[in-house]
């Protein structure tokens, strides 16, 4: 995810939609969608990035969550990030962002999506429409 400048969240975060087996109903009342891709615009190669997506699910497995593979990407499929959606509240999405160097997160409560800022020093959230209006078919393009 990019660096977060300013008051604004970046363009690219709230026309994300989303595709993969977690885009698939039913959805917990409320999820959070974390990654450890490419933390803050850094660019990883393809075995690093999928290094610290397995340490972030072996983290959840261990910590009990129940989560599933989803992935945010731009609507033209462009860029993609793998993710989690994790059943949890945004507390502790927030708290996973940061240790896995995020600036920000998305959290769904019933079908509100929001985009949530999570960097050490900066902090915000903003509501960006309906989740289920964002979920797109499983053959979307992946990265």
């Amino acid at each position: 995810m990019p660096t977060l400048e300013g008051p604004d969240f970046p363009e690219a975060w709230l026309g994300t939609v989303f595709t993969g087996p977690g885009s698939n109903p039913p959805w917990p009342d409320e999820f959070v969608i974390v990654t450890a891709w490419a933390p803050t615009g850094q660019t990883w190669s393809r075995a690093r990035n999928r290094t610290a997506m397995a340490r972030l699910g072996r983290e959840l497995r261990r910590r009990g969550h129940v989560f599933r593979p989803i992935t945010g990407q731009s609507p033209d499929g462009t860029h993609a990030e793998p993710s989690w959606l994790v059943a949890a509240p945004q507390a502790v999405g927030v708290a996973l962002g940061l240790r896995y160097g995020q600036a920000g997160i998305y959290w769904v409560l019933g079908d509100a999506l929001h985009v949530v800022r999570c960097g050490r020093n900066t902090r915000g959230i903003r509501a960006i429409g309906s989740f289920r209006e964002r979920v797109r078919p499983d053959h979307a393009p992946q990265p």
